[in-house]
C-alpha cells in the first residue's frame, strides 16, 4: 500500500508549482511506480523524474 508520507511529490505547471495534497500523492505515486516497475531497470527506484512537454504541431 502506498502511504503519503512514504513519497515526496512536487508539480509544476507551466513553471508554477502547484499545491499536491495526500490524496493526490498517492495517486500519483501508484500510478507512476505501478508503470515504472513493470520496465527493465525500473523495478526498484529512489527517485523518478518525468517530464511531460506540450508538442507544437
Amino acid at each position: 500500500m502506498i502511504r503519503e508520507e512514504d513519497f515526496s511529490i512536487s508539480l509544476k505547471v507551466s513553471g508554477t508549482k502547484l499545491p499536491v495534497n495526500g490524496y493526490v500523492k498517492r495517486v500519483f505515486a501508484s500510478v507512476i511506480l505501478s508503470l515504472v516497475t513493470t520496465l527493465h531497470g525500473g523495478e526498484n527506484p529512489d527517485l523518478i523524474e518525468i517530464k511531460l512537454e506540450k508538442l507544437d504541431k
